[in-house]
């Protein structure tokens, strides 16, 4: 595997692939704590929770259909994009703290 990360471009995917995951996984934590201190509220946490998996158990499968048909760069733009516009949305809540 050190080999591989010998290569530059292999080594430069592989990082930016590493920082992607870690930035998903904060937010997976960071988004139920973030509702939860603005709202005090376990069940609007649940909510956030369940929104947060819920699309990925449900379609998954039936989107992974589609999306191997699909060209794979307009479909990471356009998920990026939405993923942007969901993130906006936090900004946009009022601060109740």
């Amino acid at each position: 595997m050190f080999a591989l990360l010998r290569n530059r471009d292999f080594g430069l995917l592989w990082l930016a692939g590493l920082f992607a995951y870690a930035g998903s996984t904060a937010m997976i934590i960071a988004t139920p704590l973030h509702i939860y201190r603005q709202t005090d509220s376990t069940l609007s946490t649940a909510t956030a929770l369940a929104a947060l998996f819920l699309p990925r158990v449900l379609l998954g499968s039936l989107a992974g259909v589609f999306v191997d048909r699909w060209d794979r760069k307009r479909t990471m733009v356009a998920g990026d994009l939405a993923r942007l516009l969901g993130l906006l949305s936090i900004f946009a809540a009022p601060n109740r703290v």
